[in-house]
């Protein structure tokens, strides 16, 4: 399903996936309603991964006849009449096409592409400038929308287009295929845009945007984006390691380095309550498995420091102003999956441009080879506040940092 060779082909990407993943990009790419059964039908355990177009169409119309069978009250034993034999023909067509669709734009990154179109648009556009993107299935028209809303919310767009344009019946008549067609707009605004204005990670912790996310596939996270969108100035892997998943220099890098740039509202999510932690989830309104996913996530990758008040290597120091010390609690997004370590080689630092309100560095406090592992000390984030240690005991979690340390107490 991609024309280039050098790429992962359908048959690779199928091999890779696990069954919660592939029924995430059936859902994403296509509106797949019978993602899960398909998923667990292709890829479960001990199934043979369809190696030809032919046998992925044959094992899913295999997979979602019962499940249409169930979905009309039909009764098999009783054979199926001329209009059901037509039915079940044209439904099992129609999720096979979908799933064909789902697993082409996964192996051409067609998603990706769009992204990257969206982000790069405003940039192109004079002050009035209008941007008119056609559709033709939801999944585009998703991003389509969220990207004109989100450029309207930051003054990127002065006006978009908020209900769709559909074609009209003529149209729809002299030209079929328009038939699912959907067209949006936005106007550029005057608004000046730099580096920091349109933001590549916005879809990552942007609420709206769970689509786009997988909570729950950690290194699919990492994979989306290249370590230069994620704020790392340096080059490293994140792999399996002694202590599991870990990130690993690729490269030598000296004391002092700057080695990964947390911007807040880029991929740096702070926290001062209970409530800011249930809104990024998504609240009342978002899908329970969504939610506890998006919960779990920040339960695994949430952290506190001390930005000042704190040695060189970001533990805390006894003075009597201890407790007016500078704090942050948040996340990065994608996580930066150091491990611990009572001997680390990196430490937390706030900007040097506006503390923690503008942002958090990782900075190197000792000379790193290419091949060592990044650590963290998490001893040195200091005790959690009463509304953090609140969130715990509502949600029966242990947060990371002290399953590891046992030093979250009371201030």
């Amino acid at each position: 399903m991609n024309p280039d060779d050098n790429t992962e082909t359908a048959y690779d990407l199928l091999k890779r996936l696990r069954v919660r993943k592939l029924k995430s990009m059936l859902k994403e790419n296509s509106d797949e309603e019978f993602a899960a059964e398909i998923a667990l039908g292709l890829i479960g355990k001990g199934n043979t991964i369809p190696s030809t177009t032919v046998e992925l169409a044959d094992r899913v119309r295999d997979i979602v006849r019962p499940l249409i069978m169930k979905q009309n009250n039909w009764n098999d034993k009783q054979g199926l009449g001329k209009n059901q034999m037509k039915k079940m023909k044209s439904q099992s067509y129609s999720t096979i096409a979908r799933v064909m669709q789902a697993i082409r734009i996964e192996v051409n990154g067609e998603f990706e592409v769009l992204d990257k179109l969206l982000e790069d648009v405003p940039k192109a556009l004079s002050p009035g400038g209008r941007a008119v993107f056609l559709t033709f299935h939801s999944g585009e028209d998703r991003r389509v929308k969220k990207s004109f809303k989100s450029g309207f919310k930051s003054g990127i767009y002065s006006s978009w287009s908020r209900d769709v344009v559909r074609p009209t019946s003529k149209e729809r008549r002299d030209n079929p295929r328009s038939s699912c067609c959907k067209l949006r707009w936005a106007v550029r605004s005057d608004k000046t845009i730099d580096d920091n204005t349109a933001v590549d990670l916005v879809k990552t912790i942007d609420p709206s945007l769970n689509d786009q996310v997988d909570w729950n596939d950690r290194v699919g996270m990492q994979a989306k984006w290249i370590n230069e969108e994620k704020g790392w100035k340096v080059d490293v892997e994140w792999k399996l390691g002694p202590f599991g998943a870990g990130l690993f220099a690729c490269q030598d890098i000296p004391n002092g380095t700057v080695l990964r740039v947390g911007k807040n509202g880029v991929n740096l999510v702070g926290f001062q309550s209970i409530k800011d932690i249930e809104s990024f989830c998504g609240g009342e309104a978002e899908d329970r498995e969504v939610y506890n996913a998006k919960l779990t996530y920040v339960k695994d990758y949430m952290w506190g420091f001390s930005a000042s008040n704190t040695d060189g290597r970001g533990y805390d120091i006894d003075t009597p102003d201890n407790q007016k010390k500078e704090r942050f609690f948040g996340m990065w997004c994608p996580g930066n999956g150091l491990n611990h370590n009572t001997n680390p080689n990196t430490v937390y630092r706030a900007s040097a441009n506006g503390g923690t309100d503008d942002g958090i560095n990782l900075v190197a406090i000792s000379d790193i080879k290419a091949g060592d592992e990044l650590f963290d000390d998490y001893r040195r984030h200091g005790s959690a506040p009463d509304w953090l240690l609140q969130f715990a005991k509502k949600y029966n979690v242990t947060l990371n940092f002290a399953e590891c340390n046992d030093f979250v107490e009371e201030e």
